[in-house]
């Protein structure tokens, strides 16, 4: 604390104003953000069971900020206020302001095999599609779909 007589507590006063810095500077990795989150998640879910966050990065480091990918857009202001709390609390953010904002992150980001795109069928009835689109169009077989003649 300092007072109005000079030269009392302004021992105390740079180091906390320093720190204060820092930490207002200081960046999280999205490691150990996303394990925060899990952890937060399962401590209090979120208020409503359609509402899924999938993982959180800091996008700022003055001021902190976050962004949260899930399937909706906005979070609840009682559920941002305890995220918020919470990352104060973990973090060391304590007396500054973080914000915080919710994007829809684009399809799903979990592991999904795709379908391989392809120009038609495969195989044998891809073939016999070929062929017959081949005697239509000329009236006869084409050459690489005849048979060859052993001798």
């Amino acid at each position: 604390m300092t007072s109005i007589d000079p030269k009392q507590g302004l021992h105390q006063l740079m180091p906390a104003v320093l720190d204060a810095r820092n930490r207002w500077s200081q960046t999280v990795s999205t490691s150990v953000l996303n394990r925060w989150l899990r952890h937060a998640i399962q401590v209090q879910p979120p208020p409503s069971s359609t509402i899924k966050i999938k993982y959180i990065i800091q996008s700022k480091a003055r001021p902190p900020t976050f962004l949260l990918f899930g399937n909706v857009t906005e979070l609840p202001t009682s559920y941002i206020r305890y995220l918020r709390h919470s990352l104060q609390y973990e973090f060391q953010f304590h007396g500054m302001n973080i914000r915080i904002a919710m994007k829809q992150s684009s399809g799903n980001n979990d592991i999904v095999k795709k379908k391989k795109q392809t120009t038609g069928i495969g195989g044998w009835q891809g073939r016999k599609r070929r062929m017959t689109a081949a005697l239509k169009k000329t009236g006869k077989s084409p050459n690489k779909y005849r048979k060859k003649k052993s001798k």
